[in-house]
């Protein structure tokens, strides 16, 4: 899976894929949802705190985390 967007990765895969999510690749998954760190930290089931120390890359991401964020981006490119 070297060289691909886990954010442009099947709904099937995007559940399995067990690659880890950098800072960089949340944040730009909120902005392509068009979420604020608030709205995005709520639909996650996080604090808004958390969420912005995981995007500085202060904070380690989890894979739950990063399923679910690739998970709720899927869901919202198939919507439109």
């Amino acid at each position: 899976m070297e060289g691909l967007d886990p954010l442009d990765l099947s709904l099937k895969d995007s559940i399995l894929c067990v690659m880890p999510m950098a800072g960089a690749e949340l944040k730009r998954c909120r902005e392509r949802l068009k979420l604020t760190q608030v709205a995005m930290a709520k639909q996650i089931g996080i604090h808004p705190n958390s969420l912005a120390r995981m995007e500085r890359g202060n904070m380690t991401i989890s894979e739950p985390i990063a399923k679910l964020a690739r998970l709720i981006l899927k869901v919202s490119k198939d919507k439109r």
